[in-house]
């Protein structure tokens, strides 16, 4: 039978603020479930990463499991929805029993932890190429209009490549199966409603090897935090 302590409930808000929890200092803990154990490697520096076989280069809109509240490891890792039970919530429609039952399987898995405000609101350098002068002005504008870090280069005919600076943020992104999905998301800083997903683009890959860097490298150790709850004030309604 699936869990019930996974599933959204009438009384549950449709996301989680993330800022405010952080804010509250509460230290926020996320798990992702990787197909292969936990290698680490060490680097030329004598520091230690995961191995690429833990991390996957499907990283944009990354999902992982909050910890604190309803997610159990021991039980939970293993599940996996499916079909329905993938999708997102957004607080006023629910699965019946039936087509609960139906959307899930149990897959092998190993967990890698991380803590929140090592991936909440952390910027990143990347490169972006404008062939047009207006297509670079434009950018700019919105990005000041956003009080944000502008671009380090000035555009030119000769120089069409463009250093900017991208945030990445965590997102309380429950499914009609899992209250406690959360997602790691990376944003252009003129685009913060709008994640970046996966498609063409140098700037893209890019991203992409920075995002897949610091997971190998910003993990916890097991047992590396002190347990604790989410109060429920953060997801119940008022």
């Amino acid at each position: 039978m699936y869990p019930d302590s996974l599933l959204p409930k009438p009384d549950y808000v449709s996301e989680m603020n993330v800022d405010q929890m952080l804010a509250d200092e509460v230290p926020l803990i996320f798990v992702r479930r990787s197909d292969c154990p936990l290698e680490e490697i060490e680097t030329v520096s004598g520091d230690y990463m995961l191995s690429e076989d833990c991390v996957s280069d499907d990283v944009f809109n990354y999902s992982m499991n909050l910890l604190g509240a309803g997610f159990d490891v021991a039980s939970h890792l293993r599940i996996r929805q499916t079909g329905d039970g993938w999708k997102c919530w957004l607080g006023d429609q629910f699965l019946s029993a039936e087509e609960i039952e139906r959307s899930w399987v149990e897959v092998e898995g190993y967990p890698i932890y991380y803590r929140a405000k090592d991936l909440h609101n952390k910027t990143f350098p990347y490169q972006r190429v404008f062939e047009k002068k207006k297509d670079f002005t434009a950018k700019m504008a919105r990005i000041k209009r956003r009080d944000l870090k502008p671009a380090e280069d000035i555009w030119s005919p000769e120089a069409k490549s463009v250093s900017l600076w991208g945030i990445l943020r965590v997102n309380h992104a429950p499914s009609f199966m899992n209250y406690w999905h959360v997602t790691w998301d990376a944003y252009e800083p003129d685009q913060l409603t709008s994640p970046i997903t996966k498609g063409k683009g140098k700037w893209r890959d890019e991203i992409r090897g920075y995002m897949i860097e610091y997971l190998r490298r910003n993990y916890l150790k097991e047992g590396a935090w002190m347990e604790y709850h989410v109060d429920p004030k953060y997801y119940m309604k008022s």
